[in-house]
């Protein structure tokens, strides 16, 4: 298996991987409008990230995650559930330059780890942010599979919505979070 940043004309082909198995995972949900919408936007967060993807020995994607640096109204979190982040950051004492949102976090190989991506995410963010912190959007069958199984209490701060075929949450995850969860299942 090898992980590698993705090239600017890369991020079509995460976004199409990406795609796939949300149509296999969610019975022909999301749209092909969808799509298109998912691929804009990608692009766009790369362009203030990074694009990961992980690939078998035979090359083909078994994974993938972009993680971008948080852009004012350009982030699920604001313009599809509606939550403040510049207040949201205000009353927690946090740093927008410190802030990271994860998106397109996608897995289709049990050998490989959602903690992989995590902790990639959580060194690079670290290159340019002293103490940096993650927004992300996840569904409630992974974020109640993460409490039980691994007993992270995940930080909800808005309703969940309908996006591409399931109700998802959108999270606060600090990086003292995310890696002391790590470390206890590593």
């Amino acid at each position: 298996m090898k992980i590698k940043i993705l090239k600017k004309c890369e991020i079509s082909k995460l976004t199409k991987f990406t795609y796939e198995i949300y149509k296999k995972k969610f019975n022909n949900s999301p749209s092909k409008e969808d799509y298109f919408f998912m691929e804009m936007k990608d692009k766009k967060a790369a362009e203030r990230g990074y694009a990961i993807a992980a690939y078998n020995n035979s090359n083909q994607m078994i994974g993938g995650v972009i993680i971008s640096r948080y852009s004012e109204g350009e982030i699920p979190t604001e313009y599809l559930y509606k939550v403040d982040l510049k207040k949201f950051m205000k009353e927690n004492n946090l740093h927008p330059l410190n802030a990271w949102h994860i998106s397109r976090l996608t897995i289709n190989d049990k050998r490989l780890s959602l903690l992989s991506f995590m902790k990639l995410s959580i060194e690079l963010a670290s290159i340019g942010s002293e103490r940096p912190f993650f927004f992300h959007e996840c569904d409630k069958w992974l974020i109640n599979h993460l409490e039980k199984k691994y007993g992270w209490n995940t930080r909800i701060i808005g309703e969940g919505k309908m996006d591409l075929g399931t109700v998802s949450y959108p999270l606060y995850i600090s990086s003292n979070e995310l890696i002391n969860f790590y470390k206890k299942i590593k």
